[in-house]
């Protein structure tokens, strides 16, 4: 034993993960069928943005605008919904987020939410 050890262990290796990759790597999941997968990335991507010091804005908004893409397809159309509205707070200029938004609004036969969504 060295002079200096003290029975500390190197601290373990964790891989940091970017906002901005798992909303590429979602899109690529959405684009191959894999629903599931996509959410669970755009999903890490949030946390992700959230830990990068993110509270708004276009990245956040796509991410959560791409789960709402994959929650819609998976048939949960009320999760849709609030990520829909999340990703327009993020950013008002997110054209998909409103128009998912009013789909999933629909599939829950709420077509005054749906209007009201689009008018926002």
């Amino acid at each position: 034993m060295s002079a200096g050890y003290r029975g500390s262990r190197a601290a373990p290796v964790v891989a940091r993960v970017s906002a901005e990759a798992c909303k590429l790597e979602g899109n690529a999941k959405l684009i191959a069928g894999e629903d599931r997968a996509a959410s669970d990335c755009y999903e890490q991507g949030i946390q992700a943005a959230i830990c990068e010091g993110l509270s708004g804005g276009r990245l956040l908004s796509q991410l959560r605008s791409g789960k709402a893409q994959a929650l819609l397809r998976l048939g949960d159309a009320e999760a849709a919904f609030k990520c829909c509205a999340e990703a327009v707070a993020n950013d008002p200029l997110n054209g998909k987020a409103y128009w998912r938004g009013a789909t999933a609004a629909m599939k829950l036969d709420r077509p005054k939410k749906a209007a009201e969504f689009c008018r926002q």
